[in-house]
């Protein structure tokens, strides 16, 4: 006999509590990608109701808003058009006020 996940974020087989929890609390992820289609998939592969989403396309502004933000998680393209990914992820993980 198989026994039913406990944790899953996708598809049919979330646990009724973990499902309360998830409802209470979306998940806030930041997605930065010079390419809206890309944005869009990305979306599209998380959508289940659990997650909320800021969308970036410009990498002006972008980290004094994802470090007011405060999101859950970044999806952080390395390839802007303006910017260096990585050095914006560095920049990041420098702030201490940034991690919780």
């Amino acid at each position: 006999m198989m026994k039913k996940p406990i944790h899953t974020t996708f598809g049919d087989n979330v646990d009724p509590m973990e499902e309360k929890f998830l409802e209470a609390k979306k998940y806030h992820i930041v997605i930065v990608d010079k390419d809206k289609a890309s944005i869009d998939q990305t979306i599209e592969k998380f959508k289940n109701g659990f997650f909320k989403f800021t969308e970036f396309v410009k990498a002006k502004d972008l980290v004094p808003n994802i470090k007011k933000e405060k999101p859950d998680l970044v999806i952080l393209e390395t390839d802007l058009n303006e910017a260096d990914g990585i050095e914006i992820c560095f920049e990041l993980k420098s702030d201490p006020n940034f991690f919780r």
